[in-house]
């Protein structure tokens, strides 16, 4: 049974007691929330105590990994977590502050949606949109786990393998199988299934990152997130390939970090410009 806890959707893994600003965080596909247990550390030390990282951790994974049934349509995932009465809600206790989104991969394409869903039926604006190895989303694939959903359990170890995404020790151990193969099937249902329905476009800026040996998704792929805003658009790469947001160096994850926290402060007036007048230079 799928729980509505907001506790259970969204952790933190630093909590603030006043925030200025919430940035709600999703992974790639098959990822959990602690991809950003160490996030709040890597923030620019002038945002640290205003902007709180809130990752989104979905049903089937983690602290989750007994919930069922997995989300397989994006339509349902979004229905559920901004429904047409707000209260109802598992996000709806940490939507009192100005907010913004951050997903990787997948995580991308729903916090896109969420976006647009919190904008148009209740008026919920995010300050800003993030997102990472990401294709825009009226675009066609392929995606990372492209077939997945109908492959076999060896075909899926393998296509995963290849990938470079999970380390080997984990492929080979036949009891975490069983917990990793559902969520990876789901997601891969979630990314196949997924529909792009035109609409009138985002209000807040949009800032994209991308790897420079991504062999799924290039600079064309990335810059045609700029449809998708009516404000400003940024674009950077980093080093690294897919994965780049979990593999990159300490040093390449914080300048991520400054990146996503200028975008947001600038927007977020509650946050001092000073905040975000450090160029991010490679």
């Amino acid at each position: 049974m799928i729980s509505l806890d907001p506790a259970q959707w969204v952790r933190r893994p630093r909590r603030l007691d006043q925030p200025a600003l919430r940035l709600f965080c999703l992974p790639y596909a098959g990822g959990d929330h602690t991809l950003f247990h160490r996030w709040p550390d890597l923030l620019p030390e002038a945002v640290r105590d205003h902007l709180e990282i809130c990752p989104i951790q979905l049903p089937g994974r983690a602290h989750r990994v007994r919930e069922y049934p997995l989300f397989t349509s994006m339509p349902m995932l979004i229905n559920t977590l901004v429904p047409p009465t707000l209260a109802a809600s598992p996000l709806a206790p940490w939507l009192d502050r100005p907010f913004a989104f951050f997903g990787a991969g997948l995580g991308g394409l729903i916090a896109f949606e969420l976006a647009r869903a919190l904008s148009t039926r209740h008026q919920l604006s995010p300050v800003a949109l993030c997102v990472a190895a990401c294709r825009a989303p009226h675009l066609p694939g392929p995606h990372p786990l492209e077939g997945m959903e109908h492959f076999s359990d060896e075909e899926v170890i393998e296509h995963v393998r290849a990938l470079g995404g999970t380390p080997e020790y984990v492929l080979a151990d036949v009891r975490l199988l069983p917990v990793i193969l559902p969520k990876l099937r789901a997601d891969a249902l979630l990314e196949a299934t997924y529909a792009y329905v035109p609409d009138i476009g985002l209000d807040c800026p949009i800032t994209v990152s991308g790897g420079e040996q991504d062999g799924f998704v290039g600079i064309p792929e990335l810059l045609a997130w700029q449809a998708h805003t009516h404000s400003t658009f940024r674009l950077q790469q980093f080093p690294g390939d897919h994965f780049f947001v979990r593999d990159a160096p300490a040093r390449d994850r914080t300048l991520l970090l400054e990146q996503i926290g200028r975008t947001c402060c600038k927007t977020c007036g509650q946050i001092s410009a000073d905040a975000s007048s450090a160029p991010v230079q490679r």
